[in-house]
């Protein structure tokens, strides 16, 4: 018995005798359900250079194996829509409003056309990260993007204080997912609109080649 781990001030090193860097997915469950803790935390450096924490209640065993497993990837997180720690990204966040998913988001001019415009490419981003939560939270899983047709309608500045980008599911053909999205401009006035085809994979392989490991809302968690 190595009584330098027994004494070790990490409570995790000493329980399961055996230093950090050697912990296995079981070790870590195994600890979890025999002290019956409810709650993983995960911490993370954002953006904004601060150390955050995403919390996770543990429901049930496969909840707890899916949350670590899609744990390991935290610090890897670069998605250039909503990754909250990508310095260069759009730092996205989405909410649930009935059939819709919404999101609010200020433009910049580092992400200009023309003078003061809003990128084209940019706006696109905007509705397909949209369309693929929407994929995420309504039918709990994910996939790719296979065709996405975008009207833009009036030009948008970015010096608006807000947009608002909208989006909802239309149609279902098996696994390709019809989805309409909007942006909104502060005034409320449509500027650009999206029709877009979404191929959804099975749960199954979303989580283990995407990491996906269910979108629940804050009340849900």
């Amino acid at each position: 018995m190595n009584q330098e781990l027994l004494m070790n001030p990490n409570c995790l090193v000493a329980a399961l005798e055996k230093p950090a860097a050697e912990f296995t997915k079981a070790d870590i469950i195994s600890f979890i359900q025999k002290n019956n803790i409810r709650m993983v935390n995960f911490m993370y450096p954002a953006a904004d250079g601060r150390l955050k924490t995403l919390n996770f209640v543990i429901n049930n065993a496969a909840y707890l194996d899916a949350i670590l497993t899609c744990g390991e990837r935290v610090d890897g997180y670069m998605c250039f829509g909503c990754a909250p720690n990508n310095p260069l990204g759009l730092h996205m966040e989405f909410f649930e409003d009935g059939d819709d998913i919404v999101a609010f988001w200020k433009p910049q001019g580092t992400y200009q056309g023309w003078l003061r415009t809003l990128h084209g490419g940019i706006q696109t981003t905007l509705m397909d990260e949209l369309a693929g939560w929407v994929v995420l939270r309504k039918l709990q899983t994910s996939g790719v993007t296979s065709r996405l047709d975008a009207k833009f309608m009036k030009s948008i500045s970015t010096d608006e204080p807000q947009l608002t980008i909208r989006g909802r599911m239309t149609d279902r053909k098996r696994n390709a997912i019809f989805i309409e999205t909007e942006i909104y401009n502060s005034a409320n006035e449509l500027c650009t609109r999206a029709e877009m085809v979404y191929f959804i994979t099975p749960q199954e392989r979303a989580m283990e080649e995407f990491g996906f490991c269910g979108c629940k809302t804050e009340d849900e968690h």
